[in-house]
């Protein structure tokens, strides 16, 4: 069955690609969805569905900061879906470090993704605490979105973390973090991060994209 009937027919059911685990994710699909291929979890989307329309909520209120992006960290890139919505919907080009953990999600976009990306693009498979702690470039606009499955990395809420991602931002550069509130416990920790990011950027805001998703912006 051809490409271009899997994709009608996905306007109706998910069909599935491939299903696989690594030792990141204990489960990872990728489907076509609505006419696209989607990498899910068990419980949530990674690439390409719900998880780029929460960035492009947030590329709506920084355009002028996009506009100005010549170089663009990308922590947790998996299949590249946040990077897609900023080329065809914000006609952005330019040099961009993606950060991905796991592995066996850096094969699916080798193999199924790759051929579409227009920037200058350079993936690392690393740890992104890690790299931010080690690196010494300089990025105009740093995207974070590191999740386990749905709830968001702890470290993205350490000081560790937010310290080391803010020290590699240029001089007007824009953080921007995707958290999701399951309960009042990650309600404190987006309330902590906020404060924590309030003690370092000039200006920060949270966008409520939906029930769940909101976006942290800061522009240091």
């Amino acid at each position: 069955m051809s490409k271009y009937i899997y994709r009608a027919l996905s306007f109706f059911w998910d069909i599935p690609i491939e299903k696989l685990s690594s030792g990141r994710n204990e489960y990872l699909e990728l489907v076509w969805s609505q006419g696209k291929k989607v990498l899910n979890t068990k419980n949530a989307n990674y690439s390409f569905g719900t998880d780029s329309e929460v960035f492009e909520a947030a590329f709506n209120e920084i355009t002028s900061k996009i506009n100005k992006t010549r170089n663009l960290l990308i922590l947790g890139f998996a299949c590249g879906g946040i990077l897609k919505v900023l080329e065809d919907k914000f006609n952005f080009i330019g040099k961009v470090k993606g950060i991905e953990f796991d592995d066996k999600i850096i094969d699916l976009y080798n193999r199924y993704f790759k051929s579409h990306v227009r920037s200058q693009l350079n993936i690392a498979i690393q740890d992104a605490n890690t790299y931010v702690n080690q690196s010494q470039e300089k990025y105009d606009l740093i995207l974070v979105d590191l999740f386990l499955d749905l709830k968001v990395a702890p470290c993205v809420y350490t000081p560790e973390f937010l310290n080391g991602a803010i020290k590699l931002l240029n001089p007007t550069g824009t953080i921007v973090i995707n958290v999701i509130a399951l309960n009042s416990e990650d309600q404190y920790l987006i309330g902590d991060l906020m404060v924590t990011l309030s003690l370092i950027l000039k200006q920060v805001q949270k966008i409520d994209v939906n029930d769940l998703n909101s976006v942290v912006i800061g522009i240091k």
